[in-house]
């Protein structure tokens, strides 16, 4: 028997295809059909997340993977987890910077570092909202709105502040309602109209239904020189916006005095 290209290793909760980088992807597809149509038992009726290891993977060879592992096991593959320093490094400060303040002993933290960021403190007060939009459902906030779930066609989502979509977005978002300075964002967007500080774009093909099939491609958009601007979101991208909502803000602190 070859020897396999891949070697499968499981908790309760993720399950994780570690894979040679010196072979060619076919083979990989290939062994890992061949292990789960094997091993359809064991899986059977199980949800679990999954994540590759080994190699890089493009989006269309994360898709083909996933099916390939469905195709013969009973099992519901929940969410794909990525292994990507700088998107976890993204989404870890999306969502530090619009936690409420804390006092300094609750500060959150992970492996050391300050959710605060250099400056010390979570300035931006938040709504944390937990579970889907559905179609014709609106919500309204003049605080930052950290949404952990879907906006499905149909609904809508509008905020003072800033949007943070941590799941798809592709109903109607809204940034920066009535001011500047803000941004929208989403693990995926897909929005069939985002309007941010009073900017609007509306997408030529709209959905009717809830898309599960997009793959998790996180972007952010703001405007800049008077014209939206999406960017995929990191590291710097995060760095980039909030150094220039401070250097607004003290301009409007500037200003007043």
């Amino acid at each position: 028997m070859k020897p396999s290209s891949i070697e499968l290793k499981s908790t309760k909760y993720v399950l994780t295809v570690v894979m040679d980088p010196a072979v060619s992807f076919e083979t990989i597809l290939e062994d890992v059909t061949e292990k789960f149509r094997q091993s359809a038992r064991f899986f059977k009726g199980a949800s679990m997340a999954m994540s590759f290891a080994g190699r890089e993977v493009t989006p269309q060879q994360e898709r083909l993977l996933v099916e390939a592992v469905t195709r013969y096991c009973d099992i519901n593959i929940t969410c794909i987890i990525e292994e990507n320093e700088d998107r976890e490094n993204a989404q870890y400060h999306a969502i530090a910077h619009a936690l409420p303040p804390k006092e300094p002993e609750e500060t959150l933290s992970t492996d050391g570092m300050d959710a605060a960021g250099e400056s010390g403190a979570l300035t931006e007060p938040a709504d944390i909202l937990r579970g889907s939009l559905k179609n014709g459902q609106k919500v309204y906030s003049d605080k930052t709105i950290l949404l952990l779930g879907d906006v499905e066609p149909g609904a809508e989502i509008a905020s003072e502040r800033n949007v943070f979509i941590a799941g798809c977005a592709m109903g109607t978002l809204r940034s920066g309602v009535g001011g500047e300075g803000s941004f929208a964002a989403a693990l995926i967007m897909k929005p069939s109209t985002l309007e941010v500080d009073g900017h609007r774009s509306v997408a030529a093909i709209r959905k009717r239904s809830f898309d599960d099939s997009y793959t998790p491609y996180p972007q952010i958009c703001t405007v800049e020189d008077g014209r939206m601007r999406m960017d995929t979101i990191s590291g710097r991208t995060w760095n980039h916006i909030f150094e220039r909502l401070a250097q607004r803000k003290e301009e409007e602190q500037d200003a007043e005095e």
